[in-house]
């Protein structure tokens, strides 16, 4: 059956998408396959099976074992006994779950290849009574536990301070197990408040954003050298010379020079003894001295939105080779003289240099084939060197429509860009968005494009993709929902995001969840009736006015929150579980809440109303320990603004 492509675009995809699944029922029905055999793995809260990990385990491979045990234990009630592999024989007799890279393995046939598990895939798979769960570095076993977890056990890992712990004394499991899964891409993360957790991070099968993540297979930082990605400056001043060479940089002193020992051929200058892009090559040799086994990307990328250089022979350079293909020359050079140098001083490295196409560099150095109006590089001197990795930022393109979407003028030129750069390279990174930086809690209406993109960036050729949310708090319904999406199609994009969406709301709201359910569907049905352009800031008007966004429907949302919790509120939980309930769906209530104070004075508040929502509406966010509500606007500052 095919799922929807796009989350209630509009009224008619509803109507057409609950129609095909009756549709498709019968056909379910005849097409209907065997009953795959089951047994038991834990039957009557009680079993025979231990768990084996390596005499030499890890530390992951000792921690993974540990999740399995802790969680197993707190679903089933049952306590497995941990034994090393010098203490278990290989025999189709005995049951036992090897958790990693033990002796008993050897003994199967099974491939745990990094190259065809995306480096961060695995295997689970039996050899009679034995189970086996391994990939093929120690972050990759980790995943393959959660996946056991999740999928026999029924645990599901929902926010930072939210897991799903069902209660079962039985657990079965396929008598043939035979899972390979394999990451659409290779990298994934979610960049937020939200993932500087490094366990939380792991257990949605994402790389932390901080370091000390050893015991959970490590983190996006050991990937990266330098984490600092706005950093050419700082590689040009680690020169001993650099304050005696003005011609450096931009007048302004805030951008690097990206001619400045480039020759008009566009080579390195080697008649000149100190240069800028000299300078970056030996900081960067350094650094690759210094770097750590598993540090192979080495970032040196553009200020944050400073302009380039302007200098006559950048002009001059930019009109033979583009503005962006200026740069591109720049990290080419210093790719080949990184590239010689390596071969004789470190050939064992495994490096990866890397740039930003952002802000202005945004556009790849292309033109259009007059004979097969295809995209081509305007010379070749700016085709990225095969150790070169872009990292596109698709800054400034429209997040309500898909970026393949022709309908879309925003995303006109979004789509050119990564076109153009799929023409020239292979070596692409993603650093991509989800949120208005001018107001975090604003509802944002991502939701529907998030698959379709992520296809075209794997298309595309990328390997990683990282989406930055709210980098402060961690207390937005929505950035919960949009992180377990994201986890889940970034590891496999064929997920159905209606499915995903209401998955998250089943385990998250529990008795209340058809009203949270109802809350995205009153935001999507609004969006798509309005058809509006969202971008990151507050350059569209419209996104953020009153008038885009009646009281009534705002009111609604708040209404729906109130209904899910009185659900909870009705049901037999403790006292103590409503309270942790009542606390996410506040997190969806503030976001509406948030909304209505944005535009309070056009919504017609008498003064004692209007002095009572703020209160309450601060009284709210402090609880909630919101201390940001926007990249440059801090709680306090905002409540100054209103009075509080």
């Amino acid at each position: 059956m095919k799922k929807m492509n796009k989350f209630m675009k509009v009224f008619v995809t509803i109507v057409l998408a609950v129609a095909a699944i009756f549709s498709c029922v019968s056909c379910k029905k005849e097409t209907q396959e065997a009953p795959v055999e089951m047994k038991y793995f834990i039957e009557n809260a009680a079993t025979d099976y231990d768990v084996v990990v390596s005499s030499r385990a890890t530390e992951t491979e000792l921690f993974a074992a540990e999740e399995f045990i802790n969680f197993t234990q707190q679903v089933t009630g049952v306590q497995l006994e941990l034994k090393t592999d010098n203490q278990v024989s290989f025999s189709e007799t005995e049951k036992v779950v090897c958790i990693g890279n033990t002796r008993l393995l050897k003994f199967t046939d099974y491939e745990v290849d990094k190259t065809a598990l995306n480096t961060d895939g695995f295997i689970i798979k039996n050899f009679g009574e034995m189970i086996f769960i391994c990939g093929a570095v120690d972050r990759g076993t980790l995943y393959g536990v959660y996946e056991f977890l999740e999928r026999y056990l029924g645990v599901k890992f929902l926010t930072f301070d939210t897991t799903y712990v069902p209660q079962k004394s039985d657990v079965q499991v396929e008598k043939t197990l035979n899972i390979t899964e394999v990451p659409d891409f290779e990298i994934r993360d979610y960049y937020s408040q939200t993932t500087k957790d490094p366990l939380f991070a792991a257990r949605m099968r994402m790389e932390s954003v901080v370091g000390g993540a050893e015991r959970y297979g490590g983190s996006f930082m050991d990937l990266f050298y330098d984490w600092q990605f706005h950093n050419t400056i700082s590689y040009v001043k680690s020169s001993p010379v650099w304050q005696e060479h003005d011609e450096w940089f931009t007048t302004d002193g805030k951008m690097v020079c990206y001619t400045n020992g480039i020759t008009d051929a566009d080579k390195l200058d080697e008649s000149v003894e100190e240069s800028a892009v000299k300078a970056v090559i030996e900081k960067l040799k350094q650094n690759i001295l210094d770097s750590a086994p598993s540090e192979k990307y080495f970032m040196i990328g553009q200020e944050d939105l400073v302009a380039p250089c302007t200098c006559s022979r950048c002009q001059a350079s930019a009109l033979r080779n583009t503005k962006t293909g200026t740069m591109i020359v720049w990290m080419n050079v210093i790719c080949e003289a990184i590239e010689e140098w390596a071969k004789v001083t470190v050939p064992e490295k495994e490096y990866y240099i890397c740039c930003f196409a952002y802000s202005w560099s945004q556009s790849a150095p292309v033109k259009v084939d007059p004979t097969t109006q295809k995209y081509v590089a305007v010379n070749e001197n700016v085709v990225p060197h095969e150790d070169l990795y872009v990292m596109y930022a698709p800054i400034t393109i429209c997040y309500y429509h898909t970026i393949n979407d022709t309908s879309c003028s925003m995303n006109d030129q979004g789509r050119a860009q990564i076109s153009g750069w799929g023409a020239i390279t292979n070596r692409m990174l993603i650093w991509d968005y989800s949120c208005n930086y001018r107001n975090f809690l604003w509802y944002f209406p991502n939701t529907s494009v998030l698959k379709e993109n992520l296809q075209l960036y794997k298309d595309t050729g990328v390997i990683y993709v990282r989406t930055q949310g709210p980098a402060f708090d961690k207390n937005s319904y929505q950035q919960q929902l949009l992180n377990y999406l994201l986890s889940k199609l970034m590891w496999n994009i064929d997920r159905d995001v209606y499915d995903l969406i209401h998955e998250f709301n089943k385990y998250y709201f529990a008795e209340g969840a058809e009203y949270m359910n109802e809350y995205i569907d009153l935001f999507e049905r609004h969006f798509a009736m309005l058809n509006i352009h969202t971008e990151l800031y507050e350059n569209t008007p419209t996104f953020v006015a009153a008038e885009t966004y009646p009281l009534e429907m705002l009111e609604k949302a708040i209404d729906l929150t109130n209904q899910g919790y009185a659900m909870v509120e009705a049901s037999n939980r403790t006292e103590e579980e409503k309270e942790a309930f009542k606390k996410r769906f506040t997190r969806a209530r503030i976001q509406a809440e948030y909304m209505i104070l944005k535009n309070i004075d056009a919504y017609g508040y008498g003064t004692a109303q209007k002095t009572q929502f703020i209160a309450n509406f601060f009284q709210t966010t402090d609880a909630l320990g919101i201390t940001h509500f926007a990249e440059n606007i801090s709680a306090s500052q905002l409540k100054e603004k209103y009075g509080y």
